[in-house]
């Protein structure tokens, strides 16, 4: 069976070869014209996407740096970290409990589809920050294990880590994506 469709193949293919060839053009000629035409439809739609795929990468870097520079910000203006250094310090139990809104990461939440648009490095990093803070959230909000008391010295610890790597993710980020940030 494979025989036959082979032996029918280079059939075609002499007898395409020998309608050119009657027609005065060498058939290398004719299979070069192809490509050209071939690779003259393609390079353009190539280029293109191309094109887009950085402006959109750019479009989310941009984002991402914007939403990240906001978080850290309030992360330092309200001094989250000093007060869990505070709250560590403590020799009895201390509850800490923060309302976050669930909409705090629009950018990311909503492009977590898109990550695949950055380079390897950039997409772990950006997952790797937002899950921290995501860890530290949950344990601030109400129900949390600092929220109700029951997290202790080393729950505050994990926690300014947490929190200290994210600033430094984000400042990482930021200072290379969003040089036109305040």
């Amino acid at each position: 069976m494979e025989e036959e469709l082979i032996s029918n193949l280079i059939n075609q293919i002499n007898e395409l070869k020998a309608a050119v060839d009657s027609q005065g053009t060498k058939w290398w000629q004719t299979l070069l014209t192809a490509v050209v035409a071939f690779l003259a439809a393609l390079v353009p739609n190539a280029i293109m996407e191309c094109s887009r795929r950085r402006h959109e990468s750019k479009i989310l870097r941009s984002a991402l740096a914007a939403e990240m520079f906001a978080i850290s910000q309030i992360i330092r203006k309200r001094g989250y970290i000093e007060t869990m250094k505070q709250c560590a310090e403590h020799e009895h139990i201390v509850e800490l409990a923060l309302n976050v809104p669930a909409d705090y990461a629009r950018v990311y939440k909503s492009s977590v589809t898109k990550l695949g648009l950055l380079n390897p490095k950039e997409a772990a990093s950006i997952i790797y920050c937002y899950n921290l803070l995501e860890s530290v959230i949950q344990d601030v909000i109400p129900g949390g294990v600092l929220a109700s008391g029951m997290g202790g010295r080393d729950a505050f610890l994990q926690d300014i880590e947490f929190l200290e790597t994210v600033l430094h993710l984000t400042d990482e980020f930021v200072e290379i994506h969003g040089t036109k940030l305040l």
